[in-house]
């Protein structure tokens, strides 16, 4: 899902992308890094859809790839504001396998975790709930990133 993203993004990004959107995409990043602050709220982005679809009886990778398919769709809202900035430097870059690229590194960043956690998922549980207690702060730091990234893409200096 997200490499189709940046590969879309990055062929659109050469018939669309020039100065006006690349400041506009900016735009949107920084407001989407204040929402990640919390100091404004978007409803829009805080929103659930819940889908069920019987796999029984399916095999086991048709469940697979179908509970990952779903899963990226269902956490691109609580990966927007970083997926949006990924997604306009494809897009700003005009080519389509540097998008699909960037986005490949993005999954690859996203899933590692996963993967990991599922490895060592008992000795990582005991360690994580440690975590929970700053998440907030995560969310901060995060958020500042986000605003951060915004602001050098309004003023081209994401090189």
């Amino acid at each position: 899902t997200f490499v189709s993203l940046g590969f879309s993004f990055g062929f659109l990004g050469n018939l669309f992308f020039n100065d006006n959107v690349r400041i506009i995409a900016g735009i949107i990043v920084i407001i989407l890094g204040i929402h990640q602050l919390g100091i404004i709220k978007l409803n829009f982005l805080e929103r659930t859809k819940v889908v069920e679809v019987k796999t029984e009886g399916k095999s086991a990778s048709f469940e697979a790839f179908f509970l990952g398919l779903t899963f990226s769709l269902g956490w691109t809202p609580c990966i927007g504001p970083i997926l949006a900035s990924v997604l306009a430097l494809s897009g700003d870059e005009g080519s389509a396998l540097y998008g699909a690229g960037m986005m490949l590194v993005y999954v690859l960043g996203l899933a590692t975790p996963f993967v990991l956690f599922s490895l060592f998922s008992q000795e990582l549980l005991k360690r994580s709930k440690a975590l929970n207690k700053h998440l907030g702060k995560f969310k901060i730091v995060g958020g500042l990133l986000i605003i951060v990234m915004g602001v050098l893409l309004i003023t081209n200096n994401l090189q």
